[in-house]
């Protein structure tokens, strides 16, 4: 009976859509940025093998769009088996602006338009919009949990000539 207990809970688990790769999402935390259009987004969940299995966070996104002015933003999370798809959604004075990024967990990878990142190598990754709607996306160290302002910080000491990391501030959550 009890095997057959086991059995169910593995088939309702797996009907239902339940996380499978290297590591499973439990959410996030984005925080927006000024004076440009963007944020800091943080992926937390965990190993789903190996001796540490904590929530933790996983994936830091620090997101820009310089040379818009933003009316409004949002963003939409998919977790799905295999893949979480993030998008992050602006209004802008020229119209809609998107940014999708996706992360393999089971081959532990990240893309971003053309580019594909290994996480492992690095967690941090910032995208940017370029001028021409390009998006790129440049891999940067890791880090462990980090807010929004360590992200920042982070990132201003390994690119210290980079004017638009220089210039970026979090927003007021108060």
């Amino acid at each position: 009976m009890r095997k057959c207990a086991q059995f169910a809970l593995l088939l309702l688990m797996v009907g239902c859509g339940a996380q499978r790769g290297l590591f499973s999402t439990s959410g996030e935390h984005s925080q927006a940025l000024l004076p440009h259009p963007g944020c800091i987004d943080i992926v937390s969940g965990q190993a789903l093998s190996g001796a540490d299995t904590s929530n933790q966070n996983l994936l830091y996104l620090v997101i820009v769009l310089p040379g818009l002015k933003a009316r409004g933003s949002g963003s939409s999370s998919d977790y799905g088996t295999y893949i979480t798809t993030l998008t992050f959604h602006w209004e802008t004075d020229t119209g809609s602006v998107s940014v999708p990024v996706q992360w393999d967990r089971q081959r532990d990878t990240v893309s971003v338009s053309n580019q594909t990142f290994v996480r492992s190598k690095g967690n941090v990754l910032v995208v940017r919009r370029e001028a021409d709607g390009a998006l790129t996306a440049k891999q940067m160290g890791s880090l462990v949990h980090a807010n929004g302002a360590a992200v920042l910080g982070q990132l201003r000491h390994q690119l210290p000539n980079d004017e638009l990391i220089a210039s970026l501030q979090l927003q007021d959550t108060r």
